[in-house]
């Protein structure tokens, strides 16, 4: 009788230690959040964010360190709810998506102090993804559009590692793969192969969005969100105040001006 084979993992199960793919899950974190704090004009959500990271990695990633309990992670993000509805409703409607991108912000990075599962690693890349998003609404900088073009790379990385890390450890643990195709050489050649795969196709990405960018006409449709933009001015032919200098004066003009 034939023996069957280990059944492959759930996706509830943490991901093994694998400190290549940790570190991208951290750097997509922060890529995403130095691109809304440059686009918000503040750095201490990026210092913020750096420290909260440095702890996570310290705590729960490095050398398997024990995970936050999930209650108070929930505690967490339960007050971050709040205080975002909160804003919402009784805040000031023109940083409606400055308050938004923070309350993503506090739960992606909340979301480092677990211990890591394909689930929340795609929660993870699924929150940057809306903070770069929505930091892309109100800001146009070539600084930010650095920072977005590093944060795709390092997220089609991530992304394209993720997958192949857990089908390897899968066949592994079902006999199906050698102990030592895990730590031989052709694995280094294979990543690196990976990252050079990784990087040309990044770099064809960032041409043809380049390339749309210059094609696809601009309108007034971003319009839409201007209520909610910070960085949204508005302005008219009309002003109720009239400054007069000390050297000026009013005076009757004869000019015809409509008829």
């Amino acid at each position: 009788m034939s023996q069957l084979a280990p059944s492959a993992p759930r996706t509830s199960a943490p991901i093994e230690p694998f400190p290549r793919l940790i570190f991208l899950i951290h750097a997509v974190s922060i890529l995403a959040v130095a691109a809304f704090a440059l686009a918000e004009q503040n750095a201490a959500i990026l210092v913020a964010a750096l420290a909260a990271s440095l702890v996570a990695w310290l705590l729960v990633d490095h050398r398997q360190g024990i995970a936050v309990p999930r209650i108070l992670i929930n505690l967490a993000v339960l007050t971050a709810a709040v205080n975002f509805f909160f804003q919402a409703f009784y805040g000031d409607s023109e940083e409606m998506l400055v308050t938004l991108g923070h309350f993503m912000i506090f739960i992606m990075l909340t979301k480092l102090f677990e211990s890591k599962n394909p689930r929340d690693v795609a929660q993870i890349f699924g929150l940057s993804l809306l903070v770069v998003v929505t930091a892309g609404i109100f800001a146009t900088s070539a600084g930010f559009a650095t920072i977005v073009a590093c944060y795709l790379l390092a997220a089609l990385y991530a992304l394209i590692l993720l997958p192949i890390h857990l089908d390897t450890r899968t066949a592994w643990r079902a006999r199906l793969l050698p102990a030592a195709a895990l730590t031989s050489p052709g694995r280094t050649r294979a990543y690196r192969d990976l990252r050079r795969t990784t990087f040309v196709c990044g770099i064809v990405l960032l041409l043809v969005a380049f390339a749309v960018f210059l094609i696809t006409p601009r309108s007034n449709g971003q319009a839409f969100v201007s209520p909610w933009n910070p960085a949204a001015t508005f302005e008219t032919g009309y002003t109720n105040t009239v400054r007069l200098y000390s050297d000026e004066t009013l005076a009757e003009y004869d000019a015809v001006v409509m008829q």
